[in-house]
């Protein structure tokens, strides 16, 4: 579920406190997604699994991945804050 600072964070935001709202994403993502969060999120935290079509069909049965992900990325990119990681599987060099 998605925070947007309402609710139960109300009481810290009374002490002066403003909790952030990080989205955590494996960047397969529809553009309207992202673009639905504007606003929302202070920080983005999407994952970067896969650079090759061929490693994405074996792993996760998504040889569009780096295209999608991409796509995501730079859409993201615009926003407040990106903390980007590549997740390397074992065995693999980086970006394989």
């Amino acid at each position: 579920m998605l925070s947007t600072g309402q609710g139960n964070n109300k009481g810290s935001e009374c002490q002066g406190l403003k909790p952030i709202t990080v989205y955590n994403t494996n960047s397969y993502e529809k553009p309207e997604v992202i673009d639905s969060l504007d606003g929302m999120i202070d920080v983005y935290l999407p994952d970067y699994k896969y650079v090759t079509h061929e490693i994405a069909k074996e792993y996760s049965d998504a040889s569009d991945y780096p295209v999608v992900a991409l796509k995501t990325l730079k859409r993201i990119y615009f926003r407040k804050v990106l903390l980007c990681r590549q997740i390397r599987k074992a065995g693999r060099k980086a970006g394989c």
